[in-house]
């Protein structure tokens, strides 16, 4: 179920498009997805017989790139943005030394301050931290229209709608209820960051534009 071969074969039926530039685009997880897969395309054009697909560059917007990393700026951007004190912030520097997420258990004071930390921000909207974070986790159906989060729930009843289904030519039986994050599907998460991808899309040529939203907490 490779996304590369799918557009292959799409093509392969579909040779009109072939000489249309290409572009791969995504946002927030598949940051980590995106880069790997235009590697593979990359890699695919210079094996023999299949149509090469022009491939220009991509887009992504506020990516997930090393999450165990990412997490550690997450405290100085709440700093630079006023979520938290300077008290709070130069007490979390000086005991947990820039490593907030996996902290050593024997820390105690860095963990005790991460505590305080999570207090701060846990009622904070990630996506837009001047909203309330309004997200209803356990059914989407009840988030208030007046959310932020509620176009999520729309979306799922667009993706979900027969008629919508109809004029995307998806055949019927071939998809179930569609959800925007299924996180009960058992992918293997072996792409522990993609900075090494960026950077041989990067020497192979390819452009990229990476985007990210200055009030958004988390990717």
């Amino acid at each position: 179920n490779r996304l590369d071969v799918f557009f292959w074969q799409w093509l392969s039926k579909h040779p009109q498009f072939l000489s249309n530039p290409f572009y791969v685009t995504g946002d927030s997880y598949s940051g980590k997805t995106i880069p790997a897969l235009v590697q593979e395309i990359s890699k695919g054009n210079y094996i023999c017989c299949k149509p090469l697909i022009n491939l220009q560059g991509y887009v992504l917007g506020n990516p997930v790139t090393h999450p165990e990393i990412e997490e550690n700026y997450r405290i100085p951007f709440s700093h630079g943005m006023s979520l938290i004190s300077d008290e709070l912030y130069e007490s979390l520097k000086r005991n947990c030394e820039g490593n907030y997420g996996n902290v050593d258990p024997r820390n105690t004071k860095c963990l005790k301050l991460v505590e305080e930390y999570h207090k701060c921000t846990d009622k904070i909207n990630t996506q837009h931290i001047l909203l309330p974070d309004c997200d209803d986790k356990s059914n989407s159906s009840n988030t208030s229209p007046d959310c932020y989060y509620y176009l999520y729930y729309l979306i799922e009843c667009w993706a979900n709608n027969e008629r919508v289904r109809e004029a995307l030519h998806v055949e019927k039986g071939t998809k179930g209820h569609w959800q925007r994050c299924n996180w009960t599907i058992p992918y293997n998460q072996d792409i522990i960051s993609s900075v090494p991808y960026h950077m041989n899309n990067s020497i192979s040529g390819y452009r990229s534009l990476i985007y990210r939203f200055e009030l958004t907490l988390f990717s």
